[in-house]
């Protein structure tokens, strides 16, 4: 597709992607989207977020009410949020879409969620990051969960270690210790698995 036009404003919010298209959400909750559109995924569909994530070929924006609209491509049910459900958080990558309820509990659809298993029922989520094809949730207890393909591991966070924030990249996956220090897992492809110490 052709790239969507640069964009100008006061960001309020830089959304996280895992294409070629970026989104953010302006001061006043609307949305913005530039980069490749081959799909729509860079055409924002009405309304305010307080949250924005991106696949391959789609995009999710989170209202305020807890409820999620997607836009671009649906073919593999990315953008089919499950009905009467309510979200505090989203994360979309490649072609499946995961959010958490509002008890903290998390739900996937998409081509994920028919291909590897989903996430643990009785955890409680503070926070979801999505890779290319793994998901890792952070519990209330401090302790990163991850699920889906695991090739390179980058779905087996380490047992022994409490953090304060999880970023799930391609294949790779990176945590945020309390004392601001990272630690990553998974592949290591251009060294993306070793943060600066």
């Amino acid at each position: 597709g052709h790239p969507s036009r640069p964009v100008t404003g006061t960001f309020a919010e830089l959304g996280d992607h895992a294409s070629y298209t970026q989104c953010a959400i302006l001061e006043d909750g609307q949305a913005r989207c530039w980069g490749s559109d081959g799909n729509g995924q860079a055409r924002i569909t009405g309304g305010s977020f307080v949250a924005i994530s991106g696949g391959s070929e789609h995009t999710c924006g989170l209202h305020e009410d807890g409820s999620i609209t997607c836009w671009g491509s649906n073919t593999y049910g990315q953008q089919d949020t499950p009905a009467g459900e309510t979200f505090i958080a989203l994360s979309a990558a490649s072609y499946h879409t995961c959010g958490l309820r509002e008890d903290g509990t998390a739900i996937c659809w998409g081509s994920y969620a028919d291909t590897v298993t989903g996430p643990p029922k009785d955890v409680r989520f503070t926070a979801i990051s999505s890779g290319t094809s793994h998901v890792c949730g952070l519990g209330e207890d401090g302790i990163v969960r991850c699920w889906g393909q695991n090739e390179s591991d980058q779905a087996s966070p380490p047992e022994d270690e409490r953090f304060v924030a999880v970023s799930a990249g391609g294949w790779h996956t990176c945590a945020l210790r309390e004392d601001g220090t990272a630690r990553c897992w998974g592949s290591d492809y251009d060294g993306r698995a070793s943060p600066p110490e």
